[in-house]
């Protein structure tokens, strides 16, 4: 495995959407209405924190598996011409830092505008709210980037993303979503730690079983 085949495969996909800017302006599209949507149902009333906390993972949710299976259809147009320029696993890896980049960054700037209009409710733990938005973001990229890549040379790749990456995402939802409350409440960090071990699991678990796996 070489790092910088990973780097370069990461900048050709960073650079590619940079100067066509499809998956920036879904996202930023997504974003938007959403937030309209929320606007005309609840207008300026102030959202329970279970609510808050809801709809903000479901976002994130949405928007993992909007993004990755835009790149699972695009990514089976030249996917045989760059398995035999890179090895499986730098494949898989860039993939995962790319789609991690775009999470990441969609995610965190619908919170900024989330919290803007209707009230931060992390201002005071936001180092780690941090951590638990990253660790999320980071399994739902590695988790639809291995089922992407896998699929991404059948038929109906974009239908069978969500079908098959959504059971073994359930434990990140659950974890992200009662961490992120016990942050707001003040209750402890036990779940952020059983989160990022979780997600040890299943990255270390994807590197180890996908090119076994690509070779079949």
């Amino acid at each position: 495995m070489s790092f910088k085949s990973i780097f370069l495969l990461l900048r050709m996909d960073l650079y590619t959407e940079w100067q066509g800017k499809v998956y920036i302006s879904q996202g930023l599209l997504s974003i938007g209405s959403l937030l309209f949507l929320l606007y005309l149902s609840t207008g300026e009333e102030n959202i329970s924190v279970p609510i808050w906390n809801s709809i903000f993972w479901f976002f994130v949710l949405f928007l993992s598996i909007h993004l990755c299976g835009r790149t699972v259809q695009e990514d089976a147009k030249y996917l045989s011409s760059l398995i035999l320029l890179c090895s499986a696993l730098e494949l898989l890896l860039s993939k995962i830092f790319f789609h991690w980049i775009l999470l990441f960054t969609f995610s965190l700037l619908f919170y900024l505008c989330y919290g803007f209009l209707w009230g931060y409710q992390i201002p005071q733990h936001s180092g780690l709210g941090l951590l638990i938005l990253g660790g999320s973001t980071l399994g739902l990229s590695t988790v639809f980037s291995w089922i992407g890549l896998m699929i991404a040379r059948t038929q109906q790749g974009a239908i069978l993303l969500p079908t098959l990456g959504l059971p073994l995402l359930l434990p990140i939802l659950l974890l992200c979503i009662s961490s992120s409350e016990n942050l707001i409440y003040g209750e402890g960090n036990d779940q952020l730690l059983i989160l990022w071990a979780v997600l040890g699991l299943y990255i270390g678990a994807s590197l180890l079983l996908f090119p076994y796996l690509w070779d079949e």
